[in-house]
């Protein structure tokens, strides 16, 4: 007897079941990934091993601005050619340790030694005009003195004569003539005795005028001399004071100009700190503020001296000194990190920077929960910051905990998980 055999479902009752309980698997997995894409719901699972977390606590802050500091000497003394020359000889090397007066290097200029011998000329012709002037001044006084002894002379012999003859016109043993002629001759003397004592004086005071400018023409000659010879001299380089010859730059036969810089030398007695501080801060920054570093572990201080006023590609110039004693092992050209005080130190929160603030801008943190399983993203505010810590404004209290290392990938989480 034939049966019918009934067609069998491909789907079994139990197998509908089963593939309602996948489905329902598969869609909640689907919303679940929705739910992680949506913004406000977004988490990431991530080792915490990989974060750096700082505890929001009170404390000191000290606004401060990290600057870097090339140590150079106080005191520098630049080596110029005064006159311009060849180099001869060079005495010394670069790096040498100087005493006041060593000689460095020597310059030859024949133009400078001919304009010295003609000058040394000079003043020897001027030096004996000078003394033929007075070996002429002296035969005309010698001879105006004879002038007058013979004519003190012939009126002493005249006035005898006059006497006499004025007794023997009396006695009219004489002529009337004889005795005119005999006074005549007095008078004439007497006169010229007159004349010779007036020219005498006057031409004393002509001489000695003379002289005087004769006297001073040479010395002015020898003034010139005495410059010539010092041009001369300044063709040797000598140190001026004691230091380090840190810069030489002259070669062997090199024609160099009048006012080439040649050398350079440091006092090493005593340092100062250059810094380059940006212009933002310019209005920040004044003298005897105080700066800090550290060196060799040891943290010591340092006082701005000088604020140059210019401000060159958005910096301008700070040189500082040492607060003390400067330390001993610093060299010439070494850099030293310094930390430029902004203002008074107060107490406030704080929480340690990091690479957080350039994410966020400061306006939010991943806050740790107290369960320390994960951390979520709150809206935070911060002050004053310096290269150490943040001051807080608002959004933490004392003893929360944030994520402060550098958020990347996950800044755009709302909630981190640790594993």
């Amino acid at each position: 007897m034939d049966r019918k055999i009934e067609k069998k479902m491909f789907i079994s009752l139990k197998n509908k079941s089963m593939f309602k309980v996948l489905t329902a698997v598969v869609f909640t997995i689907v919303i679940s990934t929705y739910l992680i894409a949506a913004p406000e719901g977004q988490s990431l699972k991530i080792d915490i091993k990989r974060l750096v977390v700082s505890e929001v606590r009170e404390g000191e802050f000290q606004e401060f601005l990290p600057v870097r500091g090339t140590i150079s000497p106080k005191r520098v003394i630049y080596l110029d050619a005064i006159e311009g020359g060849r180099v001869e000889q060079i005495f010394l090397e670069e790096g040498v340790m100087l005493k006041a007066g060593d000689k460095i290097l020597e310059l030859s200029n024949s133009t400078l030694q001919l304009n010295v011998l003609a000058r040394e000329a000079d003043v020897s012709e001027q030096i004996n005009n000078l003394r033929n002037t007075r070996l002429a001044m002296e035969r005309s006084r010698l001879a105006k003195k004879t002038d007058l002894i013979e004519i003190e002379y012939r009126i002493k012999g005249l006035k005898r004569n006059l006497g006499k003859s004025k007794n023997l016109l009396a006695k009219n043993l004489i002529s009337q003539d004889s005795f005119d002629q005999i006074k005549d001759e007095f008078d004439y003397f007497h006169a010229r005795r007159d004349v010779v004592k007036e020219s005498q004086l006057k031409e004393l005071a002509l001489q000695v005028e003379q002289i005087k400018q004769l006297e001073l023409t040479v010395k002015m000659l020898q003034s010139n001399l005495e410059i010539s010879r010092k041009s001369l001299d300044n063709l040797k380089l000598v140190a001026p004071i004691d230091g380090q010859l840190t810069f030489l730059d002259a070669e062997l036969g090199e024609s160099m100009p009048a006012g080439q810089r040649l050398g350079q030398i440091d006092v090493l007695n005593n340092f100062k700190v250059t810094t380059l501080v940006d212009e933002f801060y310019i209005n920040r920054v004044a003298r005897d503020q105080i700066g800090s570093y550290t060196l060799s572990g040891e943290s010591l201080r340092l006082r701005v001296v000088k604020v140059y006023p210019g401000v060159t590609n958005g910096q301008f110039e700070v040189d500082w000194t040492f607060v003390g004693e400067p330390p001993k092992k610093i060299r010439r050209g070494q850099t030293l990190q310094i930390r430029l005080e902004l203002g008074d130190s107060n107490k406030s929160l704080v929480v340690d920077t990091g690479g957080f603030y350039q994410d966020t801008g400061g306006s939010w943190a991943f806050v740790v929960d107290e369960d320390g399983k994960g951390a979520t993203k709150r809206k935070v505010s911060f002050g004053k910051r310096n290269a150490d810590v943040l001051e807080v404004s608002s959004g933490l209290v004392i003893g929360e905990r944030i994520i402060s290392s550098s958020y990347g990938n996950y800044s755009k989480m709302h909630r981190l998980v640790f594993l």
